[in-house]
């Protein structure tokens, strides 16, 4: 409903954006990953991104510390790797790849969830950078101290940098300057495929394989 006010009408809505997007938000960070609650997450990201491309009509995205919480606790745990997201892959990889690549699977929660951050890149491209780049950072950091059991980070952080990588959120241009990509392939790519195991962590090659379509 609230969605549907938003695009029909603004105006009237405008003065109520702040406090409803606020509650979004709270709502957003509290849910659980379940795939039980998908249907309350996906639609509320899609809210949380249509008031995102007017992010300079309110204090929501503007706040160093309500930007840093949408990041860390929306964004990044709702594009972390799920049990289901596992199964379905073995159950049928292509398939899994396919709609990735193609971007068929905008109904899922990694897709929504890095739309949300393309869609705040877009006016705060230079807080969205030094948060990405920190928390891309930190993920492979885990990557690296464990790689056996922390291999869903390095995948997450290939996914969020594959995300900003593309063109479109809401209709307008997101730049590569949001990350290094040139450099992110060289450092975090590139050994990847050059793995000699070529069956060792699936998910990882699939998202780096995905770079070559960029």
């Amino acid at each position: 409903i609230l969605a549907l006010y938003m695009g029909r009408d603004e105006d009237p809505f405008k003065r109520y954006v702040d406090e409803f997007g606020r509650a979004v938000r709270d709502l957003l960070v509290a849910a659980s990953a379940s795939s039980g609650r998908d249907k309350l997450v996906i639609p509320a990201t899609k809210f949380l991104t249509m008031v995102s491309t007017n992010a300079h009509q309110n204090k929501l995205f503007s706040e160093d510390s309500s930007l840093d919480q949408i990041c860390r606790s929306i964004v990044i745990p709702n594009v972390m790797l799920r049990d289901e997201d596992e199964e379905l892959f073995e159950m049928n990889y292509i398939e899994f790849i396919r709609r990735d690549m193609e971007g068929s699977d905008l109904d899922t929660r990694r897709r929504i969830s890095c739309e949300l951050l393309k869609a705040i890149a877009i006016n705060y491209k230079e807080k969205v950078s030094q948060l990405v780049l920190a928390l891309v950072q930190s993920m492979l950091a885990m990557f690296a101290e464990n790689p056996s059991s922390n291999w869903k980070y390095k995948d997450c952080a290939i996914y969020v940098v594959l995300s900003l990588s593309t063109t479109r959120a809401g209709g307008a241009s997101v730049s590569d300057t949001v990350i290094d990509v040139a450099t992110f392939f060289t450092s975090v790519i590139v050994p990847e495929l050059q793995g000699q195991d070529v069956n060792s962590y699936p998910f990882l090659k699939a998202g780096a394989l995905k770079f070559f379509t960029l």
